[in-house]
């Protein structure tokens, strides 16, 4: 019993602590718009993100809403006023107008972002 409470103050610490270096960011854009593009062609592009809080920006994860987005985080901290990038590779797997969601998790608040991909396959 002693332990749990132990562990639960612990996380609520950490917690805590996590809260008190929330920090604010903006994108250079909101989407990206590839045109027309080949199906199963690969396609490149970055989303500049900037921090524009007073404590480091840590993102933590990114996703993408389909296996054909593959998104790639920073690997370190951006520090406040500093700038770095989101690489986001696309290879779509059929014909037709396409749009994709990237998900940024990250010490902000709201903790999620999203921007989007989006292309006409032909």
């Amino acid at each position: 019993m002693r332990e749990n409470a132990a562990r639960i103050k612990e996380e609520e610490t950490r917690e805590r602590e996590a809260s008190k270096n929330v920090t604010t960011l903006k994108f250079d854009k909101e989407v990206h718009d590839f045109g027309e593009i080949a199906t199963g062609s690969e396609n490149k592009c970055v989303f500049r993100v900037t921090n524009t809080g007073k404590f480091p920006l840590t993102i933590v994860d990114v996703g993408a809403s389909c296996g054909c987005t593959t998104p790639k985080k920073p690997e370190k901290p951006i520090p406040p006023g500093k700038s770095d990038v989101i690489e986001v590779g696309f290879k779509p797997n059929g014909p037709g107008p396409s749009e994709k969601t990237v998900t940024i998790q990250a010490n902000t608040e709201p903790r999620v972002s999203t921007v989007k991909v989006k292309a006409m396959v032909k």
